[in-house]
């Protein structure tokens, strides 16, 4: 379970990144489900199956990005509402029944690290323009994200890239902004690390250009408010206590 359970916190954190939009793609709303999810290890790909067919909603527009996040067949919903301009983030989460509220910055979020907002900074990344796919329409790329070396990224990206889609939204934890030159609308993140083998696929299922602004309202009834430190401590700084 410890293994499900440092994937799941992987999961969480990628529903509260700060994502933002730009440039051709300046709102919209992304649709990805996780389409695939495996392990050297049987026992841990048979915890993981649970996973697939978890989806992850991108609302987005100038000013807010609304992350929509249901796992597990609903067993565990989260929205993350980031708002661009006072750089807030607003995080609802139900888990298995238990209601959290935490309002929150992403300075605070960052530790007050303002270079945390791009650590893939120092990564390597390549591109194949002769390995195509096409996926919703669009014609994508092959994109590999590798850690440098003595890298503490536990984890290597392979995705396919929609070049005619020039936006910032990033869809990977710890990112607030899209490390690739086109949005990414299938991604499989392979993590090997302290034991730890697995490859988890997400792939877009629907991309609109247009959001209705209803799409950012909430029905936060039922939550219970938290502070982010408080709720650093019930995750023990990551972890989710699955």
């Amino acid at each position: 379970m410890k293994k499900l359970s440092l994937l799941l916190s992987a999961l969480l954190l990628i529903g509260f990144t700060a994502v933002q939009a730009q440039t051709t793609v300046s709102e919209g709303m992304l649709k990805m489900e996780i389409t695939k999810v495996d392990s050297s290890d049987p026992a841990t790909a048979q915890q993981l199956a649970m996973m697939e067919g978890s989806t992850m909603i991108a609302h987005f527009n100038k000013s807010l990005t609304l992350m929509d996040v249901n796992m597990m067949g609903g067993m565990i919903q989260m929205k993350s509402l980031a708002n661009k301009k006072d750089k807030t983030v607003t995080m609802y989460m139900d888990m298995m029944g238990q209601k959290k509220k935490v309002s929150t910055t992403q300075s605070e979020m960052k530790g007050g690290d303002e270079a945390a907002a791009n650590p893939f900074a120092d990564a390597k990344i390549t591109y194949d323009e002769k390995e195509t796919k096409e996926i919703l329409g669009y014609k994508c790329i092959k994109a590999i994200l590798t850690p440098t070396e003595g890298s503490d990224m536990p984890f290597t990206i392979e995705a396919y890239i929609a070049e005619d889609l020039v936006s910032d939204i990033s869809l990977i934890q710890g990112a607030d902004e899209n490390p690739f030159k086109g949005l990414p609308l299938e991604y499989s993140m392979k993590i090997d690390s302290e034991g730890m083998n697995m490859i988890m696929t997400y792939s877009a299922v629907e991309f609109k250009k247009k959001v209705d602004e209803a799409s950012f309202k909430i029905d936060g009834e039922g939550y219970d408010a938290m502070t982010w430190k408080e709720f650093q401590g019930m995750t023990g700084g990551g972890g989710f206590g699955f």
